[in-house]
């Protein structure tokens, strides 16, 4: 069954949440960049800069590169000595309120731009599967590989 986390919200933000999502899959498969799912980034006032060089590194880290494709943090997400509220960006930006964060941001997710930008893709397209685990292999939106 496909699910839309997110049918309540307003239209106008869920298409610019949905922009925010493709402008980043755009930069993470033009850029590829290194993931570590376990962390954000490794050096948050580069991430604050939003500098292509931004060693994030999560699926979370997905989150994390945000800003170095073209979508700024704002004042209220960032903290004294550039500590980032990144789960309150990541609703702003991308998810919402949504159950949604933690089958496109999971932690346990493998280190995987190509899995990664594949359940950004499913999510998209509202086709997030009702049951998943984080030992689902997402290749792209069309194949599941268990």
């Amino acid at each position: 069954m496909i699910i839309d986390p997110l049918q309540s919200e307003d239209p106008a933000r869920k298409a610019a949440r949905h922009a925010n999502l493709r402008k980043l899959v755009d930069f993470l498969e033009f850029h590829h960049p290194k993931l570590r799912m376990e962390v954000y980034a490794e050096k948050e006032h580069e991430a604050v800069l939003g500098t292509p060089q931004n060693p994030c590194n999560s699926p979370a880290c997905l989150v994390g590169f945000g800003p170095s494709a073209g979508i700024p943090l704002i004042a209220e997400e960032i903290r004294s000595h550039n500590v980032i509220l990144w789960f309150d960006y990541a609703q702003r930006v991308f998810v919402g309120n949504s159950p949604a964060f933690s089958f496109l941001f999971a932690c346990g997710w493998p280190n995987s731009i190509a899995e990664g930008v594949a359940r950004i893709e499913l999510f998209l397209a509202d086709k997030i599967p009702d049951k998943w685990t984080l030992d689902d292999r997402y290749l792209n939106s069309k194949d599941l590989c268990l």
